[in-house]
This record gives structure tokens, sequence and C-alpha cells, in this order.
């Protein structure tokens, strides 16, 4: 099958041509310390209400949910890792910084449009974070109250 009157081919990106290669980026930060970020940015909202969430679940039910939780957590860092390997090996622009390798993978995936809800959801995902963070703070009272 030919897409844009024979410039790109299904044939031309091949499971065995789409393998991530191994490429070093000098000017970015070190794995270790991306891990580090990475885990910060987890446990920064989510370890404030653990603990009534750990009450309200009950501690078998609660062991349970934060494994799997962990579970999916790390497949997803799996598949967001080989996709950013893959779109270092088809744009090249890639292998430098990029500010925004969200949206990015959004653009190269679906479109401009969403790199837009991409963007959105970024930033809707740091205004939680503060709300609960503030709310926390200030202790304040729930809706239910």
């Amino acid at each position: 099958m030919v897409f844009a009157r024979g410039r790109l081919s299904i044939t031309d990106f091949t499971m065995e041509e789409a393998k991530p290669e191994k490429h070093r980026n000098t000017k970015g930060i070190s794995w270790p310390m991306a891990a580090i970020f990475i885990v910060g940015e987890m446990m920064g909202a989510g370890m404030i209400a653990m603990p009534i969430a750990m009450v309200n679940a009950g501690l078998v039910p609660g062991v349970v949910i934060i494994v799997l939780a962990a579970v999916f957590t790390g497949y997803t860092g799996i598949q967001l890792g080989e996709n950013w390997a893959l779109m270092q090996k088809r744009w090249p622009e890639y292998k430098e910084h990029c500010r925004r390798p969200y949206p990015e993978m959004a653009y190269r995936a679906i479109g401009p449009k969403a790199k837009q809800a991409a963007i959105g959801a970024v930033i809707s995902s740091i205004l939680a974070a503060i709300f609960i963070i503030v709310g926390a703070i200030h202790d304040a009272p729930t809706c239910a109250q």
C-alpha cells in the first residue's frame, strides 16, 4: 500500500527496522538522575493521599492496588521509552534536547490536535497536583462535611 503518491509505503517501516538503537545524548541528564526526577514526581502528590487511601481500602486491597499501580507504571515507562527511541530513529531532530516529549509523541502519532490535547493534559495534571498540595497544606475540608 502506498501513501502520498509513492513517497511512503507500509514496507518502509517494519518492526525489524524499528528496533531501538543505542543513542547517547551528551547534553541531557543521566539515567540515574532521570529516575530520581521521575520517582520524585510520582511520589510528590500521591504520597500526600496515600495514608488515608490505605485506611479506606484496608491492608490487603491497598497493597494489591499499590502493586498493580507499580506494574502498570513500569509497563507504561517501558512503552514510552521504546516510543521515544523509535521517534529518535525516524526523526533525527529528537536526538537533541526536547522540552515537551509527550506532546511531540502525540503529534507524531496522531497529529496537531493531539499535540494540543497532550499539552492540556500535562497542564491539567500539574494543576491538579498543585491543588492537592495546597489543599493538604491548608487542611481544606472535604465536600462531604
